[in-house]
């Protein structure tokens, strides 16, 4: 069997300066699935600290974003955040602002969904699960893309933060 290591994506020897660019640009640092790799929390450095998003109840899996510490680093990372959802669904900074300040993550085919959606009105009567999420798809002819009942609730939420800004 292999050796496991822990994985940070250089934070470990990131000064100020590169931990500040890698926030504003919002992109990952690492990468890893199913291999000798472990996720590695290093010390918090420069006011940042590791997260793992997409763990898949792993150790060995996922993506490491930075995560701000101060008021200046939240700032930095949300500003990078907001330059990730830009790029991704090709949008507006008051659209991006929009869909973040929903909480309801990034996940593509649902922004996606939200966003071709967000002005149809079956969302004015869009039930929430648990209350025939799949009965009001039907009656709206709603298409949902393929979307659990959990995501179509997201998608919902952040077609309601869209509508306030397109």
């Amino acid at each position: 069997m292999g050796t496991f290591y822990d994985v940070d994506g250089g934070f470990g020897e990131m000064d100020q300066v590169e931990l500040d660019r890698t926030a504003l640009s919002g992109r990952a640092l690492d990468s890893i699935g199913y291999g000798y790799a472990c996720t590695g929390y290093p010390a918090p450095r420069h006011g940042y600290e590791i997260v793992w998003t997409n763990r898949q109840g792993m150790g060995n899996h996922g993506t490491a974003y930075l995560r701000g510490l101060t008021p200046r680093t939240k700032r930095l990372v949300w500003l990078g955040k907001r330059a990730r959802v830009m790029r991704q669904h090709g949008c507006t900074e008051a659209m991006a602002a929009a869909i973040l300040r929903a909480k309801s993550g990034t996940e593509r085919p649902v922004v996606d969904l939200a966003l071709r959606t967000c002005h149809d009105g079956a969302w004015a009567t869009y039930p929430g699960v648990g209350g025939g999420v799949w009965r009001w798809a039907e009656r709206e002819c709603f298409d949902a893309e393929g979307l659990s009942a959990p995501r179509l609730d997201r998608a919902c939420t952040i077609a309601g933060a869209l509508r306030a800004v397109i």
